[in-house]
């Protein structure tokens, strides 16, 4: 069904649905946050190995982002194949939720079967957002950023429910109820959306039914310079949600004595500056200030956060320092929240920048490659710093760490935005001289 016979209140309410299905990442990113790793830590499971169990979902995730970045345009069905990945992240949660039964106190069966099925709940979450995305989008193509800005905000109601949710599920029913809410809640969304959804209208175009063409424009896609710069700037901003993820909990357990019962509370800044302030992203995204918000809100702010954020170390274990501490996980939210609601709107922008063409609709690459990013992203703060680099080095001076390789990756993008902006107000200047005098050689050819 094409989206002009759509009616309008239709459009908003498929994408309320697609809002209720992006709300799924923010959830499994952050419910198990406050109980999991010590439950691991119970368990006699390292703080490595618990890292690496959270990280497996965003490979899964990316994983499943690569394979559909390559062959979704020859995909016709992409609402079958949005509502595919909700199924199999639900059925994974629930099967997650079974292992405490099966395997009380065997963890080497238990570690093994965890990771597995954490892949899985990442490889339905990427199937999901890269094939559903280009969906919502179409519907709104003159709303491009705020419509990225309101499914980035959806995300985030996920993540900021997602602490107080694992929470208070943990201390009623343990660590199986979490993982059947999450799992039976992606469940009904997928069947919901199975009736919801309209299904693509279908298209005979050479880009839709000729996978070497689907595959070489992806090549194409990755090799732009814009694209990789951004790639790579934003995974470090990125890394910052995952590193909270599996390192705050315990940071906060060991320095201030806070359960892991009541964690989740004081994880909520971390998502709610995001909720709160994407819309605001979405709509400088729409007013053409896209590429502005990445770099300095996006980058810097977040670098500056850090550290500031370091600097607590030399504060006493008082409730004051754990004050300043929730306001600098809000700001580092908000901060963090430009790079997740831009990302689409200013790869895309830099990418037809590049190869001067405004026509070419690249929205599913970029949905994939906003899917590569995040979960790379996560994995990276996940394992590498909120696992490994915990580990050896402490919980400080890893955010030192990510501060300074931050600061670098946003000097990078900033001088590349510069030198793109330079070219393009070159270039903008050599076709008005052009304009000029063609316009000034009509009358001599009118005579």
């Amino acid at each position: 069904m094409a989206a002009e016979d759509i009616s309008y209140s239709r459009k908003w309410v498929i994408l309320i649905v697609g809002m209720g299905m992006n709300t799924v990442p923010g959830l499994n990113d952050y419910f198990m946050s406050p109980f999991l790793p010590n439950y691991h830590q119970k368990r006699g499971v390292s703080v490595t190995v618990n890292g690496i169990i959270f990280g497996l979902c965003p490979v899964g995730e990316v994983t499943s982002a690569l394979l559909v970045f390559l062959f979704l345009l020859s995909i016709r069905n992409k609402k079958l194949l949005a509502l595919s990945g909700m199924l199999l992240t639900g059925f994974s949660q629930i099967l997650l939720g079974l292992l405490n039964f099966l395997f009380p106190t065997n963890n080497y069966a238990y570690i093994p079967l965890a990771m597995i099925l954490r892949f899985a709940v990442g490889f339905g979450v990427g199937v999901n957002f890269t094939s559903g995305v280009p969906i919502f989008v179409e519907l709104f193509p003159k709303m491009r950023g705020r419509v990225c800005s309101y499914l980035t905000a959806a995300m985030t109601v996920g993540g900021v429910m997602g602490p107080g949710l694992g929470s208070v599920l943990y201390s009623w029913g343990g660590y199986t109820l979490p993982f059947w809410v999450v799992g039976f809640y992606c469940v009904i969304l997928a069947v919901i959306g199975l009736f919801i959804i309209p299904k693509p209208e279908p298209t005979t175009s050479k880009a839709e039914t000729n996978d070497k063409f689907s595959a070489r424009l992806a090549f194409n896609f990755m090799k732009d310079p814009g694209v990789c710069v951004i790639i790579f700037s934003s995974n470090l901003p990125i890394a910052t949600m995952g590193f909270f993820m599996s390192a705050l909990s315990p940071f906060l357990l060991e320095k201030y004595g806070i359960s892991a019962s009541r964690a989740g509370l004081f994880m909520i800044p971390l998502s709610l500056g995001r909720g709160i302030i994407s819309p605001l992203y979405g709509y400088l995204v729409d007013k053409g200030f896209g590429v502005l918000t990445y770099q300095f809100v996006g980058v810097f702010v977040t670098t500056l956060g850090y550290s500031i954020l370091y600097l607590l170390r030399f504060l006493d274990d008082s409730t004051f320092s754990l004050t300043i501490l929730e306001i600098l996980l809000f700001v580092i939210s908000c901060s963090c929240a430009a790079i997740f609601a831009t990302f689409i709107p200013t790869i895309i922008e830099v990418y037809q920048a590049s190869v001067r063409n405004d026509d070419e609709d690249v929205t599913c690459q970029a949905s994939a490659m906003y899917v590569v990013c995040i979960s790379s992203g996560l994995f990276c703060g996940n394992a590498v710093c909120g696992g490994f680099l915990v580990g050896v080095v402490g919980f400080y001076n890893s955010i030192l760490v990510m501060c300074c390789l931050t600061l670098t990756a946003g000097a990078i993008s900033g001088i590349y935005f510069w030198r793109m902006s330079s070219f393009s107000r070159k270039r903008e200047s050599q076709r008005n001289e052009e304009k000029e005098k063609t316009a000034s050689r009509m009358p001599l050819l009118e005579k």
